[in-house]
């Protein structure tokens, strides 16, 4: 049991590291991985990240990855990228907490808010993604807009619908 119980923490650990590495495509240098061009749009990094996860052995189609991933598996890794990117250009020096941390939080304050809360960051999570990436290299990006939505940012678009 002891043993099983290492190996799981292990393989958790390395998709924690697999996803990190990915969802940070052309944010972030990893290894030998060089930031080439822009950061790439929502779907293009969701074909990443299942090719680099599930489809190892062999890889699917492109039509068939787009499809699998429903909205709420597209709005997570949108929030996590843009979790993960806030986090480089914004990083706190005096702040202990992972990054991993730092989401759990995030989304624990996301949870206890209202149905109306949850829908409207979500949608603004998808907006931004759009917003920043997909054109541009991360570095040309305005630090300040690299960031998840605020509460006042879900206030305000509440109050207008």
């Amino acid at each position: 049991m002891r043993f099983m119980r290492v190996l799981l923490k292990h393989e958790r650990g390395q998709l924690r590291n697999l996803i990190s590495c990915q969802l940070l495509t052309n944010i972030k240098a990893y290894g030998r991985r060089s930031i080439e061009g822009s950061v790439p749009p929502l779907m293009d990094l969701i074909v990443i990240i299942d090719r680099g996860m599930a489809s190892r052995g062999r890889p699917q189609p492109v039509a068939a990855i787009r499809q699998a991933y429903d909205g709420t598996t597209k709005i997570r890794i949108a929030f996590l990228r843009l979790a993960m990117a806030e986090n480089l250009v914004s990083r706190q020096p005096f702040n202990s907490m992972t990054i991993w941390e730092i989401i759990d939080s995030r989304l624990e304050h996301v949870s206890r808010q209202s149905i109306a809360y949850q829908r409207t960051f979500s949608e603004l999570v998808l907006i931004k993604d759009r917003e920043l990436f997909g054109s541009l290299p991360f570095k040309d990006l305005p630090p300040e807009t690299v960031r998840l939505p605020t509460d006042d940012d879900v206030e305000s678009s509440l109050r207008i619908r």
